[in-house]
């Protein structure tokens, strides 16, 4: 889907969303399908041999940012930094167990330059704690939700809590 939406020129709004879900849930859904990480790895491996390789290696990340035409506000096209879009995708299944890290490799047919996520996959349970503990890790968190690396789901799940959890404990105090 994305490999074509970027052949058609759709808006980067339409790519950014769609890349999102590549990356945030896609991988959730397959985690919970596949049988195996063998068995996910060889079909990964034979999607991505289906797909256009060339229009999802290199497209500079403002294809993606509506407001990347601003270099003010975007330092990403001063450097013309490029993304793989495999790859973001791959560590992703890698994060939630689809794939193994070790796999990429020989499922894109090149050495990786990315790797999993330094905090690893988020627990909405910890990431509870963390709040609790320190309020403005909330506002750390709403950064994240547009990451790509597959842990967007637990950040958003995480905040609805906390929002829910003020609410209730907001009616207490006025009965």
């Amino acid at each position: 889907m994305l490999s074509n939406a970027i052949l058609r020129n759709e808006a980067a709004s339409t790519l950014f969303l769609l890349r999102s879900f590549l990356t945030n849930k896609v991988p959730i859904l397959l985690s919970r399908l596949s049988p195996s990480p063998m068995t996910a790895s060889y079909a990964l491996s034979q999607a991505l041999l289906r797909t256009d390789a060339s229009t999802l290696a290199n497209p500079p990340p403002s294809l993606f940012d509506p407001y990347s035409h601003n270099t003010s506000t975007n330092p990403d096209m001063l450097f013309n930094t490029l993304v793989d879009l495999r790859q973001e995708f791959l560590f992703a299944c890698a994060l939630h167990g689809v794939v193994g890290e070790e796999d990429i490799q020989g499922i894109i047919g090149e050495l990786p330059l990315g790797a999993l996520p330094v905090a690893g996959k988020y627990d909405v349970g910890d990431l509870m704690n963390q709040c609790a503990m320190d309020p403005d890790r909330v506002e750390r968190l709403l950064e994240e939700i547009e990451g790509v690396e597959g842990n967007s789901g637990a950040v958003v799940r995480t905040v609805v809590e906390v929002i829910i959890h003020h609410q209730s404990e907001k009616r207490i105090f006025i009965y």
